[in-house]
């Protein structure tokens, strides 16, 4: 694939909390197959296409949340497994599992 007219945009991702990430992402016209690619410079492997510019960046909107979801979700399974195994059961009287849903990123661009 080759690839001309690169550009670079700041893709904001933010929830209602005061945390903002910016990443950076990449467009790339695919003068091969047509359209675009974009790629986020910060998410290794975090690459979408689109017919145009804007749906190449729509998509990579999705991509970046996808990305960062599954990051989370592993991170959070980390973490408890690592409490689980050094957890003492000690004094409990009940023990039940919850499951949370996580909030959908609003994904704007800055």
């Amino acid at each position: 694939m080759k690839a001309k007219n690169k550009t670079k945009t700041q893709v904001g991702v933010s929830q209602d909390r005061a945390t903002d990430l910016t990443f950076t992402v990449v467009f790339r016209e695919d003068h091969d197959e047509g359209g675009f690619v974009a790629e986020c410079l910060e998410l290794p492997g975090c690459v979408s296409e689109g017919e145009n510019r804007e749906a190449a960046e729509a998509n990579i909107k999705k991509a970046i949340r996808d990305c960062l979801t599954v990051m989370f979700e592993d991170r959070v399974r980390e973490i408890a497994r690592r409490r689980l195994s050094s957890a003492s059961y000690v004094g409990i009287s009940s023990q039940q599992q919850v499951k949370v849903k996580a909030n959908d990123w609003e994904l704007q661009t800055v």
